[in-house]
Formats: structure tokens, sequence, C-alpha cells
């Protein structure tokens, strides 16, 4: 998945002005989804970017779940100005179950439910049309900002080539950086 995602950003430009839906189905991003709205339907953004977006959702609702109340914990040790949030969220759990990420479908709302253990099957029911509606308002958001986004998109379209190496060149750069930084942060002593 983060491999799709990758090469999506790095050919967003490209993507954006030949191809709007397999962007989406690369990288179903909020921000990339806000900028095809004004090219697609709503139902091909929906056909594409929910069933992507909820199997992301459940990958992170499985990592969740496989860290249990240890992730929590970690989570609120290295965020300690979330933990009260965390908390909040762990009583609407307690209270509401799978319905919270019907209302809040975010990655990190569906990795505390895979924490705190909520049924995988009433997490999908919960998840699905909760990614619909999410998908729906993210297209409104797009339609709503066309008159921005259409110029840009019509410039783009004149600046494909160029803007698609910049983008490629800057995801390469930033991977290389990202490696770099990962490899001293190893070699510390601890």
């Amino acid at each position: 998945m983060t491999v799709a995602a990758l090469i999506a950003r790095a050919a967003a430009p490209y993507l954006l002005v030949h191809q709007p839906l397999a962007l989406i189905a690369l990288n179903p991003d909020a921000s990339l989804m806000v900028l095809v709205a004004p090219q697609i339907d709503l139902p091909a953004l929906i056909a594409v970017a929910a069933p992507r977006r909820v199997l992301n959702m459940a990958i992170t609702f499985g990592l969740g779940a496989l860290y249990g109340r240890m992730a929590i914990t970690w989570a609120k040790q290295k965020y300690p100005r979330f933990a009260r949030l965390i908390d909040v969220l762990d009583r609407l759990f307690a209270r509401h179950g799978a319905l919270v990420v019907l209302f809040m479908p975010v990655y990190s709302v569906c990795g505390l439910a895979g924490a705190l253990r909520v049924s995988f099957w009433r997490f999908l029911l919960a998840i699905t049309p909760g990614q619909v509606l999410w998908a729906v308002g993210t297209y409104y958001l797009g339609d709503s900002l066309s008159a921005w986004i259409t110029p840009f998109t019509s410039w783009l379209s004149d600046h494909v080539g160029e803007a698609t190496a910049v983008c490629v060149a800057a995801v390469v750069l930033y991977q290389l950086l990202s490696r770099r930084r990962r490899k001293g942060d190893e070699s510390a002593p601890t």
C-alpha cells in the first residue's frame, strides 16, 4: 500500500490530468480526492475510494489488534498531550462500540478500535458506510473549491511533464533523506 501511495504522489500531476481515478486507486488521500472531484462523478469516486480506504483502515485496525493495550500505553507515553483524548475515545468505544468509527473514520481511531478489541465484523460494518460518507464529504468539498481547482488543473495539464518530474524528484529525495536519517538513528549509541 505504501509503495502504491508513493507512486501516486510521484506521478500525481500526470495522473491528476490524465487518469484521476487511477490516482485515487493508488492513493485515496483526502487532498487528492479534493483535487480530482471537479473531474469525476461522485459514484465513480465512491466506487474507487471507499473500498481502498476501507482496506487501509482494516490494516490499521489489524495493527491495533496486534499490539493491543500496549499500543495505547505507548501512544500515551509518546504523545502525552493526547492522553486525555485517547481516554475519551476509549470511553466512547466502551459506550458505543464500533459506531465510533462510523463518525470518525480516520486511521488513529481505527487503530484504537483494534487495540480495544472491537469485533472486526462490527468494525467493518461501521467503517464501510463511514468511508462512503467521508468520500461524499470530500467530493463536495472539492466540488465547492472547483473555481480554484479547475484553473490549477488546467495549468497543470500545460506543464504536466515538468510538474511530474518535480514530484518524482521530491519523492525520491524525501525517500533518500528518510533512509539516511534512519541509518543515522540505528548507528547512534543507545
